[in-house]
């Protein structure tokens, strides 16, 4: 059950995450999305966790989250930069 929940939350997360890159693809955004990337994981972990603390996204590499298959703003707009 757990599993399935998580396999939702990654589909709606990554989904939220293209399109909004999509729409603002020809903004000038790329620092912004950098610190949102930052925010949306210290968010997922406080949520696993129950908790937010300062070291939080230390104890939770960033590298975890793109084994789980989740995107990253910064990430998917550089891909839509180059393909525009």
């Amino acid at each position: 059950m757990l599993q399935h929940v998580n396999i939702i939350m990654r589909r709606l997360i990554n989904s939220v995450i293209r399109g909004h890159v999509n729409y603002f693809r020809l903004g000038n955004v790329q620092t912004v999305y950098r610190s949102l990337d930052c925010w949306v994981r210290m968010r997922l972990i406080s949520f696993k966790f129950s908790r937010k603390w300062k070291t939080d996204n230390k104890r939770f590499p960033v590298h975890r989250f793109f084994k789980m298959g989740l995107l990253s703003f910064e990430r998917e707009f550089l891909k839509a930069r180059a393909k525009a």
